[in-house]
């Protein structure tokens, strides 16, 4: 049997039942496990370690220029109306307590807030210290 293929077990006949496994890949740049170091896995996808440094640069770039990254600008109905665009983190539920803020860095199928770009980085360095999610 190929590593790529598990069993799922006996269907109603009996017959066994298979399904393919998908590589793990990031959702920002589609590189999967073995062309980057690191794979941080959210709850709706993964983000490698080269996309994290990335958005990092992102954010100094944005502090060098003393400009607040872009924020999401939602239309006057759904402010109105108080309609979810669906641009929340990917990564991370967060609450009132620890808001994800405005700012997202949106990839083809997920986005990831500041707040777990910087958990990421840590995690990356070794330094727990930094943030927490």
């Amino acid at each position: 049997m190929s590593d790529s293929i598990t069993s799922l077990g006996l269907s109603s006949d009996g017959a066994p039942q298979f399904a393919q496994l998908v590589p793990a890949r990031c959702g920002f740049c589609g590189l999967g496990d073995g062309e980057v170091a690191r794979l941080f896995q959210g709850r709706d996808g993964f983000i490698c370690d080269e996309c994290v440094d990335v958005c990092l640069e992102l954010l100094a770039d944005y502090r060098e220029l003393d400009s607040p990254p872009p924020e999401i600008k939602r239309s006057w109905y759904q402010r109105w109306f108080g309609e979810d665009t669906g641009l929340v983190c990917s990564f991370t539920p967060h609450d009132h307590e620890s808001p994800q803020g405005e700012r997202l860095f949106p990839g083809p199928g997920l986005q990831i807030c500041e707040q777990c770009i910087r958990a990421c980085a840590a995690l990356k360095s070794g330094d727990y210290s930094e943030t927490a999610v």
